[in-house]
């Protein structure tokens, strides 16, 4: 039988405390030594959870933690799916399940018009199309695509706002930022999480019910729907798939899930 032992270790020169964000406590067996096994208590001050340079106090052990040991706490949610699938009620769903002490919403930047009750800032920016083209080839974004004659986007600024206050961050975005997502430096710390509906004929209802889209805006969106549907099919993608067809039960799913990978209560 292993000797428990243990260690405390602060996380170190990953991304510094910003603001007033409190420090997390965490727990984590960092492995083996000897006959030992050893855990350790994290200081954390805000920091990216999904790989910490560590050193022990007292001990004179130096070490890392391994991506395994912390492979849970993940505190980046892609959330994906077709237009009038109910990401956004899901998200709205999650908000209040969680709180706004665990959660943040990364804001995207759109190109497109407000529809009636949408605020700047707060449903999306809005932006001008000249003006956000030349901020994706500054780098300035983690993913951006165009998307019903639109661009859309994530700018890196959304998503630190959230994560360094020590939150979990969501993404609503399409498949094509999700791709972009996976290739970045992000993907270790994201949970993919895909919506769908029950069937086409559904979607076409629920768009058609929204009663803000034209003839020619819900063939392209439909057309569009056909293309995301099909990335649910691609192999070992997604951390969750889900059938939006009883909105308590698909919310249910995907609150464990995050649960199952995130640090939230």
């Amino acid at each position: 039988m292993f000797a428990a032992r243990h260690a405390t270790f602060f996380a170190a020169a990953c991304t510094p405390r910003v603001g007033n964000a409190s420090p997390k406590i965490r727990q984590f067996v960092v492995g083996a030594v000897g006959v030992a096994a050893w855990t350790a208590t994290v200081y954390n001050t805000g920091m990216p959870r999904h790989h910490v340079a560590a050193v022990a106090v007292g001990s004179g052990r130096f070490g890392t933690l391994c991506e395994g040991a912390v492979a849970k706490h993940k505190d980046i949610v892609v959330i994906c799916g077709p237009s009038g699938v109910g990401k956004g009620t899901i998200i709205k769903k999650l908000t209040e399940e969680f709180g706004k002490s665990q959660l943040g919403f990364a804001v995207s930047h759109t190109t497109r018009k407000p529809r009636a009750g949408e605020q700047h800032g707060v449903d999306y920016f809005f932006a001008e199309k000249e003006l956000m083209e030349a901020e994706i080839a500054e780098g300035k974004f983690v993913e951006s695509a165009r998307v019903h004659a639109n661009i859309y986007g994530t700018s890196i600024n959304s998503v630190k706002n959230v994560t360094q206050r020590g939150k979990v961050c969501i993404l609503d975005i399409d498949v094509q930022g999700a791709e972009a997502v996976k290739k970045s430096d992000l993907n270790a710390r994201t949970v993919y999480i895909f919506v769908k509906a029950p069937c086409m004929a559904e979607l076409e209802t629920r768009l058609r019910g929204r009663g803000t889209e034209t003839e020619e805006k819900i063939k392209l969106r439909m057309d569009n729907a056909k293309g995301e549907m099909s990335y649910s099919d691609i192999t070992g993608f997604w951390t969750l798939i889900v059938t939006n067809d009883c909105l308590d039960a698909a919310v249910q799913t995907v609150q464990d899930t995050i649960r199952k990978h995130c640090d939230v209560r």
